[in-house]
C-alpha cells in the first residue's frame, strides 16, 4: 500500500475516535475529504506536491528567479508512460498567493516521447498561454511557443529579452534532477475531476482566479506551490546600509527591530514552512555580530529585480547628505562590520560560486544613495580578493 494510502487510514482511524471533536480538526476534515475523493484524483495531489517538494529538497530553487516570478500558472503532469494523463494546474493570484488547483488532462503527440514515465513540470509564461489554457486551447510545441526551460546552472543567463516563450518545459528526473525538456502535445482542462474534488460545479475561470474555495485536501499543494516559487539558489550579493526607521528617524538596533518593520510593509514571503518578513539574508551590528534574517535559500524583498542576490545590510547610515553630523546613528561601517561582512561574502561566494562582479551595492541597481557614499567599496571589494 501506498505511504500515502496508510496515513490516510490511520488519521481516519484517530478522528473516527474522536468523533466529539473530528468536525472541528481540519486535519479530521482533510481526511475526510480525501477518502471520499477516487484514488486518481488523491495521487495526482500527492504526486504533484511530492514533485515539487522534491525539486527544492536539495534547499534551492534550479530554477531562475527571473522565470519563476514572471511565471503565471504552473502545472504538473505525471505522465506514468502514457500519452494521455491526468495533470494539475494552479494560478498566480497576487506576487505570494497562489490559486486552488484545476485538474486537466495532457494529450502527447509523440508515441515514443510518452511511452517514457515522466513527471512534468511546466510554467505557463504569458498571458496568451493562460487564457488557450483556461479555454483547453493550449498546445505544446516549438511553433506555439513552448519552450525547454532555463536554470540556474545554465551557462548563458537568461535575460529579460529571452522570455519570449510562451510556455516553458522541464522533466523531473527519477535522479530527482529537473531537466529541460521539448514536449509535443496539447492540454485541456478536465470539469469532471475538477467538479469532483470540489465537490459542485467548479468552473475552471473560477478556479484560477481564485473566485472558489480551496478543499481542505488541497491546501498542502497550495502551500508547496507558494514555497516553491519563493525558493531561489543564490546568483550574487547586494550590500546596504540599514538606514533610519521612519518610525523613530533612527538606525535600528537589531534585526527584530527591522523585522517588524518591513512586517507592516508587507514584505513576507512564505518558505521553508515559515513567514518571514525582514527583507534581507543578513544584518550586522556595529561590534560585527552577524545576525540572520530570512534564510539563503529564500527571495529576498531588498532590491527589486535583484531578489536571487542575497541581502546583507549594516547597521548605520553612511550617507553624506542624508545623516551628515550622525543624528540618525553610525556614519561609516566599523572595522568589526567591514570584517565581519568580508569573511560572510567571501563564504557565500564560495558556497555558491559566485563572481566578484555578482557583489554590488544596491545603489548599483537602483535609485538610491545605499549604502551611502562613506561606505569604502572600492578597498571592501579589492579586500574581497585577498585570502
Amino acid at each position: 500500500m501506498k505511504t500515502g494510502a496508510v496515513s490516510l487510514l490511520l488519521t481516519l482511524a484517530l478522528c473516527l475516535s474522536r468523533p466529539s471533536s473530528g468536525d472541528n480538526d481540519p486535519l479530521c476534515s482533510s481526511a475526510t475529504e480525501a477518502a471520499k475523493l477516487p484514488f486518481d484524483l488523491r495521487q495526482s495531489l500527492e504526486s504533484s506536491t511530492r514533485v515539487l517538494f522534491d525539486v527544492i529538497k536539495p534547499g534551492f530553487n534550479p530554477i531562475p528567479l527571473s522565470v519563476l516570478n514572471r511565471a503565471r500558472c504552473v502545472v504538473l503532469i505525471n505522465s506514468k508512460g502514457v500519452r494521455d494523463a491526468l495533470g494539475i494546474v494552479s494560478c498566480r493570484l497576487t506576487a505570494n498567493r497562489w490559486s486552488g488547483p484545476a485538474f486537466l488532462s495532457f494529450h502527447g503527440n509523440d508515441r515514443l516521447e510518452a511511452s517514457r514515465n515522466r513527471e512534468l513540470l511546466l510554467l505557463v509564461m504569458s498571458p496568451r498561454a493562460k487564457e488557450s489554457l483556461v479555454n483547453s486551447q493550449l498546445k505544446l510545441a516549438k511553433q506555439s511557443g513552448a519552450e525547454p526551460g532555463p536554470l540556474v546552472s545554465s551557462k548563458t543567463p537568461i535575460s529579460e529579452s529571452d522570455m519570449k516563450a510562451d510556455v516553458f518545459t522541464y522533466n523531473h528526473e527519477a535522479s530527482q534532477k529537473l531537466e529541460p525538456v521539448a514536449l509535443a502535445g496539447s492540454l485541456k482542462i478536465d470539469r469532471g475531476t475538477t467538479r469532483t474534488l470540489y465537490a459542485h460545479e467548479a468552473d475552471a475561470r473560477k478556479v484560477l482566479s481564485g473566485r472558489a474555495q480551496t478543499p481542505n485536501i488541497a491546501v498542502s499543494y497550495v502551500t508547496t506551490v507558494d514555497s516553491f516559487f519563493n525558493m531561489i539558489t543564490p546568483i550574487g550579493i547586494i550590500i546596504h546600509h540599514s538606514s533610519a526607521l521612519p518610525t523613530n528617524n533612527r538606525v535600528p538596533t537589531s534585526e527584530r527591530q527591522i523585522d517588524q518593520y518591513h512586517r507592516k510593509r508587507g514584505f513576507a514571503v512564505a518558505c521553508n514552512g515559515r513567514i518571514y518578513h525582514v527583507a534581507y539574508q543578513y544584518f550586522i551590528l556595529p561590534n560585527g555580530e552577524v545576525n540572520e534574517g530570512r534564510p539563503e535559500n529564500c527571495q529576498g524583498a531588498h532590491a527589486h529585480g535583484y531578489n536571487a542576490y542575497l541581502g546583507i545590510s549594516l547597521a548605520g547610515d553612511f550617507s553624506s547628505v542624508d545623516n551628515p553630523r550622525g543624528k540618525k546613528g553610525p556614519t561609516r561601517p566599523t572595522r568589526a562590520q567591514l570584517e565581519s561582512l568580508a569573511k560572510l561574502c567571501k563564504r557565500i561566494m564560495q558556497r555558491y560560486q559566485i563572481p566578484l562582479k555578482n557583489v554590488l551595492r544596491h545603489s548599483d541597481v537602483a535609485r538610491t544613495r545605499c549604502p551611502g557614499d562613506r561606505f569604502p567599496y572600492p578597498a571592501f571589494m579589492k579586500g574581497l580578493t585577498t585570502p
